[in-house]
């Protein structure tokens, strides 16, 4: 039965087939024929993902010591407020 907000329910026979519970991730897979295959999603590998965020840049050494300086500023505030 498919919900008024898309959600699918799964049948408790083909959990177990699947072998998942709640919070699992699953995944329709269409293929060329039409038919639509129902699989646990697969965990992503770390090669899986490389690339798919924008490389970041270091930066200069001092904006990097800047960054250390701050940080270091900000805990010993908080430090002090908190009495340690």
């Amino acid at each position: 039965m498919l919900s008024s907000k898309g959600q699918v329910v799964v049948p408790k026979t083909i959990r177990e087939y699947l072998k998942v519970s709640e919070g699992d991730v699953i995944e329709f897979i269409v293929k060329e024929s039409g038919e639509v295959v129902i699989a646990p999603a697969k965990e992503p590998k770390l090669a899986d993902l490389y690339g798919s965020l924008p490389p970041k840049t270091a930066g200069s050494t001092e904006n990097l010591e800047k960054v250390i300086y701050e940080s270091k500023r900000e805990r010993a505030v908080r430090r002090a407020k908190e009495g340690k």
